[in-house]
């Protein structure tokens, strides 16, 4: 089994870089599959916050929803 590893230094605390990815609104910022992510429930992201998003899988968009 082939193992692969690597890193990046993100020059931010990691309370801000934590908080940008839990916010699944910024994924498609990053993430060149993911079409679109939008939060489905009120209120700031927290336990229990519900995502709807599309990604693009094998050249055709993917919808899903978390609940």
């Amino acid at each position: 089994m082939v193992r692969i590893e690597g890193g990046i230094v993100i020059g931010r605390p990691v309370e801000d870089v934590f908080d940008f990815v839990a916010d699944e609104r910024n994924e498609p910022l990053y993430n060149p599959r993911m079409i679109r992510a939008e939060k489905v429930t009120p209120g700031p992201v927290d336990k229990g916050t519900r995502w709807a998003a599309t990604i693009e899988s094998r050249g055709r968009p993917s919808t899903w929803s978390s609940s």
